[in-house]
C-alpha cells in the first residue's frame, strides 16, 4: 500500500535489555508509470505528418510510441515509435514521429503511450488534418466592355497552412490559356470558398480584340 512513485527512507532498530540501537538510514523509491502528453502536430502534408508529445520517465526508462486512427479516436490500429524510442531521467522530454502513407485531406486522431517498470500511461488524443488540393470554381464574367473583362471565380484552399495563391489564365482557343494574371485576393486562406476576380484588358496594357471569344481558367495552389 505505498504510493508510486514515492521516496521511502528506512533503518532497523534492535533493542535488548541494555537499550535499542538503530543502523544507518537506508531508501528506495517505489515505481510510477511516466507521464505522456500530445503536442500539436507539424511537417503536415498531404500523406505524412509529424506527431509530437512529452514523455516523463519519473527516473525509470520509459518507451513511447505514437498511436493513431481515422475514426474520431475510438480506435487505435495504427502505431509508431518516437523518436528517441526510449526516454530517461525525470524531466519531460520531447517525442516525435512521422507517419507516412497518409490520406490527403483524412483527419487523423493520436495519442502518445508511454511504458516503463512502474506501468503504461496513456495521453489524451490530439488531431490533424492532412493537406488536401485547394478547389477552383470559375463563374461568368462581368464588366464587359469592348477591351476588357473581369474574371471572376471561388478559390477554397482548403485549409493549407500558407494559403492558396490564386491566378487566372485565358486564351482564345478554350485549348490553350497562353496569358496569366495573379487574382485578387491571393493568397486565398481558411476552409471555405472565397470570391477571387480579375481585370483584364485595357488596365492591364494589354486590350483585348474587339468581337473576340475568350476562356479562362482560375488556378489555384497550395502546399
Amino acid at each position: 500500500n505505498l504510493t508510486p512513485g514515492t521516496t521511502y527512507y528506512y533503518q532497523v532498530a534492535a533493542t535488548n535489555s541494555h537499550g535499542t540501537t538503530t543502523s544507518a538510514v537506508q531508501s528506495f523509491t517505489t515505481y510510477a508509470p511516466p507521464t505522456a502528453v500530445t503536442a500539436a502536430a507539424s511537417v503536415i502534408g498531404p500523406t505524412s505528418a509529424t506527431m509530437n508529445g512529452t514523455v516523463n520517465a519519473l527516473n525509470y526508462s520509459a518507451t513511447a510510441v505514437f498511436q493513431y486512427s481515422t475514426d474520431g479516436g475510438n480506435t487505435f490500429p495504427y502505431q509508431v515509435t518516437a523518436t528517441p524510442a526510449t526516454v530517461t531521467g525525470t524531466g519531460n522530454t520531447a517525442v516525435s514521429a512521422s507517419a507516412a502513407g497518409l490520406t490527403n485531406g483524412t483527419t487523423y486522431y493520436y495519442r502518445l503511450s508511454a511504458t516503463n517498470a512502474g506501468g503504461t500511461t496513456v495521453s489524451g488524443t490530439t488531431s490533424f488534418t492532412t493537406l488536401t488540393n485547394p478547389v477552383a470554381t470559375v463563374s461568368a464574367a462581368t464588366l464587359v466592355g469592348s477591351q476588357n473583362a473581369q474574371l471572376n471565380g471561388t478559390v477554397n484552399a482548403e485549409g493549407a497552412p500558407l494559403g492558396a495563391s490564386v491566378t487566372f489564365q485565358y486564351g482564345t482557343d478554350g485549348v490553350n490559356f497562353p496569358y496569366t494574371i495573379g487574382g485578387t485576393p491571393s493568397p486565398v486562406t481558411g476552409s471555405t470558398a472565397v470570391a477571387v476576380t480579375a481585370t483584364i484588358g485595357n488596365s492591364t496594357g494589354t486590350p483585348l480584340v474587339q468581337g473576340t471569344t475568350y476562356y479562362y481558367e482560375v488556378v489555384a495552389t497550395s502546399a
